[in-house]
């Protein structure tokens, strides 16, 4: 049985290229949860490293978990942008149980998109 929010993730992530995947989704991301921050002050407070948004690609429908990250140092920040295929919401709370921010992409195992200062990166 479907969930209200739905139960595929983003077909975006089935394409050949990260810049693909990317343009699929981009300015396409509607906001359906937000569910704060997973991990504050990461090494040393230095990092913030886990507010998670749930969105719905409107392009087909599917969902698409957000993890933004940033370093505040010396006189530069650093920020990154984890896109990650989920499949439903439940998926969604058993991750944000589970993991941290910075566990999360670390033992993320499938496809995702991530931004690292605005350059386009991916797996």
């Amino acid at each position: 049985m479907k969930d209200s929010i739905g139960s595929y993730h983003c077909i975006g992530f089935d394409l050949p290229t990260v810049k693909e995947t990317y343009a699929h989704f981009r300015d396409h991301l509607s906001l359906l949860r937000d569910y704060g921050d997973y991990c504050n002050g990461h090494c040393l407070h230095a990092w913030d490293d886990g507010w998670r948004r749930l969105y719905r690609c409107s392009v087909c429908g599917g969902l698409v978990l957000v993890q933004c990250s940033e370093f505040h140092g010396l006189d530069n920040d650093d920020y990154y942008m984890d896109y990650f295929p989920v499949d439903s919401e439940e998926e969604v709370e058993r991750l944000n149980e589970q993991y941290s921010g910075f566990e999360l992409e670390r033992t993320w195992s499938g496809r995702r998109v991530f931004l690292n200062n605005d350059r386009l990166c991916g797996e």
